[in-house]
């Protein structure tokens, strides 16, 4: 039943990337940012 829920919620969050992509390359670039700071 876990992994059916963990399942369902990688797909959501492929949803929302789909759905607002924008967002996700501004995370990823505050990461990579972020990790060269480190």
């Amino acid at each position: 039943n876990a992994i059916v829920f963990k399942i369902q919620g990688y797909f959501d969050a492929w949803q929302a990337l789909l759905i607002k992509p924008d967002i996700f390359f501004k995370i990823s670039w505050l990461y990579k940012k972020y990790e060269k700071s480190v």
